[in-house]
């Protein structure tokens, strides 16, 4: 089988399903602009980021689609490239949210072609206007039809859609929600599991960390507003007060990947610092940056209480992956998270606006961790019992690529 994956960072989503197709001996190919971890078996065709258009009175609220059809100009080029080598694909895996995918059925017209659909945009109601403090207000509402557009478009021209998860299905238009199928990329839950003995090294310290100890965890691509990282911030000067023993990881770049950038020169880790000076214990604050892999997951097998909060925009891996940990999560009441949480079952939930229910309840964790036991079992075993990467997400994928081909 020949197998193309489109997606501008690779592997992206697509990760484990190019590594399964390269192993089993197809021929697998992957137009993007980076590459961000190499597949053996696999090659790579990248294309170059197009210049923005130029701004003015009359193209300012169509930017976006004029970007993405530079996108998908250059992804048609380099699929114009394989065609000429005589390379045409059974099956395209691509993702529709930048404009990749507008004309590659123009080059592949009879070849199934599969688009993952992770976001639509809405003026209101999800993440715009959510939150009142650093609501993205730079971003005009209207610019979010161009944005749109690329994503409507690709999808009516895709063979199959599909989306992750429920939540991210309702978000859709009806009418192609109709037509889009829930199937999530998979979390691996042989490497994201419990581990008693495992420990943490601090990094840049000599203080290692273990199951044993209170530690309290927050991951997030970015330190940023999007995933509730000043609520999070805030809720600290009660926790550390009233548990001297506990430890808090911080795992995220000081930069941002969603929403507003603050005032040039300022992060948001800045911002918090400079508001909450002299009122935590630093000493016991450790921002890791971005960590490895395996110190990534040794983080979550020693975590006490693990902090997701997130706006109405798509539940991170990073949660997925703390509640097959068995980590105990305490997400916010917010749609996509609770898509997978539910309170008091398989994890806790709180306010995403309100430092003081998120302090009170790590207190509550941290004074009775026993009390919490049945809750971390059951984290993980509804991450296993819908997200399992071997026994369920990957074999559906890789029957999906073998349905489509058929078609070719």
């Amino acid at each position: 089988m020949i197998v193309l994956f489109i997606h501008p960072s690779a592997p992206a989503q697509y990760r484990h399903l190019v590594k399964a197709h390269a192993d089993r001996g197809d021929r697998v190919y992957f137009i993007c602009r980076e590459v961000v971890e190499r597949t053996e078996g696999v090659e790579y065709l990248s294309y170059q980021h197009p210049r923005p258009p130029k701004t003015d009175a009359y193209n300012r609220l169509s930017l976006n689609f004029q970007l993405a059809t530079q996108y998908g100009e250059r992804v048609a080029s380099s699929c114009e490239a394989l065609k000429a080598r005589g390379i045409t694909p059974d099956v395209i895996h691509g993702h529709g949210g930048w404009g990749d995918l507008l004309y590659v059925k123009d080059v592949y017209p009879d070849v199934p072609l599969a688009c993952y659909n992770e976001y639509y945009y809405h003026p209101t109601g999800l993440d715009l206007g959510f939150d009142p403090e650093f609501d993205p207000v730079f971003l005009e509402t209207k610019t979010l039809q161009a944005r749109n557009a690329s994503i409507a478009i690709t999808a009516l021209r895709a063979d199959v859609n599909l989306t992750p998860t429920p939540w991210q299905k309702s978000v859709l238009p009806p009418a192609l929600a109709a037509n889009t199928r829930v199937l999530h990329e998979g979390i691996d839950t042989r490497e994201a599991q419990p581990d008693e003995h495992a420990v943490f090294q601090v990094p840049g310290t000599a203080l290692q960390l273990r199951k044993t100890d209170q530690v309290i965890t927050y991951v997030s691509r970015s330190l940023e507003a999007y995933r509730g990282f000043p609520t999070f911030m805030r809720s600290l000067p009660a926790v550390l007060a009233a548990n001297p023993r506990a430890q808090v990881l911080i795992v995220g770049a000081e930069n941002t990947t969603y929403g507003g950038t603050l005032s040039a020169g300022t992060s948001y880790k800045q911002l918090l610092l400079s508001e909450l000076s002299g009122r935590i214990d630093l000493s016991r604050v450790h921002f890791c940056g971005s960590i490895p892999r395996q110190a990534f997951i040794q983080l979550l097998q020693v975590s006490s209480a693990h902090v997701y909060l997130s706006y109405p925009l798509f539940i991170s891996w990073s949660c997925l992956e703390a509640l097959a940990s068995s980590c105990l999560v305490i997400g916010s009441k917010t749609g996509p998270v609770m898509d997978v949480i539910q309170d008091r079952h398989n994890g806790l939930l709180v306010d995403f606006f309100s430092p003081d229910e998120l302090s009170e309840t790590l207190n509550e964790v941290l004074r009775k961790p026993k009390a919490f036991q049945p809750i971390r079992k059951k984290a993980r075993q509804s991450i296993v019992k819908r997200f399992d990467l071997h026994q369920r997400c990957l074999p559906e994928w890789l029957a999906l690529s073998g349905t489509l081909a058929k078609l070719s």
